[in-house]
C-alpha cells in the first residue's frame, strides 16, 4: 500500500437529490474486489431502480475488477435495474472497449 493508502479499494454509498443512488469507488479495482463490488451493487440494486457507480477515483484497474462491474450490470439487468458508470477514467474505457464490454454499460 503507498503513503496515501491508494491501493485498497474503499466503498462510498451516497444518494443524489433526485434519489439516484451513487457508489463512488476509490483506489485500485483488482480480482480482490469482485465480491465487495458485486454484492454491493446487488443489495443497493433491490432497494433502487438506478445505481450509478462512479469511478472517477480508480486509480488502476484489471481485467477482473472490469468483471465485477459486468456482474454488477448483469444482476441490475436481471433486477430490471439500471446501472450506469460514471467518470470512467481511460484505462477504465480502453479495458472495456478491449474486453468489448464497453456496449453492455451506459456511460456519464
Amino acid at each position: 500500500m503507498d503513503a496515501l493508502g491508494k491501493d485498497r479499494l474503499s466503498l462510498d454509498l451516497s444518494v443524489q437529490d433526485d434519489g439516484t443512488f451513487v457508489l463512488t469507488l476509490t483506489g485500485k479495482l483488482t480480482e480482490s474486489d469482485l465480491d465487495i463490488v458485486y454484492d454491493t451493487a446487488d443489495q443497493v440494486l433491490r432497494h433502487t431502480p438506478r445505481l450509478v457507480v462512479d469511478l472517477g477515483g480508480i486509480s488502476s484497474v484489471d481485467f477482473k475488477g472490469i468483471y465485477a462491474l459486468l456482474m454488477a450490470q448483469q444482476s441490475a439487468r436481471r433486477l430490471g435495474a439500471s446501472l450506469t458508470l460514471r467518470s470512467a477514467s481511460p484505462e477504465v474505457l480502453e479495458l472495456l472497449q478491449s474486453s468489448r464490454m464497453i456496449r453492455r454499460f451506459a456511460l456519464e
